[in-house]
């Protein structure tokens, strides 16, 4: 048999036994050679903005006769890495929210009393607490600067009128037990 002869009968063979695999299937235990399964680590699509650490609410005394009056001081620990980032420190009730400020700075006093003209987001906390309608919560976000991304909220602390409501007219603001 010529070589070119023996070329064409072996492709004829191959193509016949490909031709038959394909007409009648292949098993699955041959089928495992020619396949493989496994499982892809997750990876995820979006990157999560680490929400500040260690959030404290810190009640402030007042002074004599609470001259200055009561405050709240609140501080926390930076998102990680800790640079890049501001702070918007957001009071909260059940049914309003308002953000007090945006800072690069990790702490910040909420002060304030109806004798001192409270207005603006202060107002919701003292009609709240007056009202006794709703609890009061101050919470931070974290804001990624370059891309403006805000993280959840820490978990929030609740704050009261100093001393009831004769002291929150003239006396400020604490942080509830």
């Amino acid at each position: 048999m010529k070589p070119q002869r023996a070329k064409k009968f072996r492709r004829a063979g191959v193509a016949a036994v490909l031709a038959a695999v394909l007409a009648f299937g292949v098993s699955s235990s041959s089928w495992a050679y020619w396949s493989a399964s496994a499982t892809l680590p997750a990876v995820p699509l979006v990157a999560a903005v680490p929400t500040p650490s260690n959030f404290t609410c810190t009640s402030i005394p007042g002074g004599l006769l609470n001259i200055p009056p009561p405050y709240v001081r609140l501080n926390w620990e930076a998102a990680s890495p800790a640079t890049g980032w501001t702070y918007q420190v957001v009071l909260r009730t059940d049914t309003q929210e308002a953000v007090l400020t945006t800072t690069s700075a990790r702490s910040y006093d909420v002060k304030g009393n109806l004798l001192s003209g409270v207005t603006g987001t202060l107002a919701i906390v003292v009609n709240a607490l007056l009202t006794g309608s709703s609890q009061v919560y101050v919470e931070v976000r974290a804001i990624q600067t370059s891309s403006g991304w805000v993280s959840d909220p820490t978990v929030g602390h609740q704050i009261a009128l100093s001393g009831g409501l004769l002291g929150g007219l003239l006396g400020g603001l604490r942080c509830a037990p």
